[in-house]
């Protein structure tokens, strides 16, 4: 619910921001030569740009667990007296 607040409130800002960039160019009554972007027209492409994007989440949460349980375990961590001693932690009197 939220993250569709957030993506209508984000698709309000920028109509608004084309609008007032729009309005602006047209009130200075400077000619603009310079090619833009523009926005499609064709938007059936968007709707397999979702499935496969959630395709792929959902591809990482099944792999992901099954990479980590295969991982080789980690080594204990070092203690503070074994990583400055040299020779494997042996002593030699200090």
């Amino acid at each position: 619910m939220i993250v569709r607040a957030i993506a209508i409130l984000l698709l309000m800002c920028s109509t608004a921001s084309f609008a007032l960039a729009a309005e602006s160019d047209h009130v200075a009554g400077v000619a603009d030569t310079q090619p833009h972007p523009m926005l499609s027209q064709d938007g059936s492409w968007a709707g397999v740009m979702v499935i496969i994007v959630l395709g792929m989440f959902l591809a990482a949460m099944v792999i992901g667990p099954i990479v980590r349980a295969n991982m080789p375990e980690e080594p204990p961590a070092a203690t503070h007296d074994e990583e400055h001693q040299p020779h494997g932690g042996a002593s030699h009197g200090h």
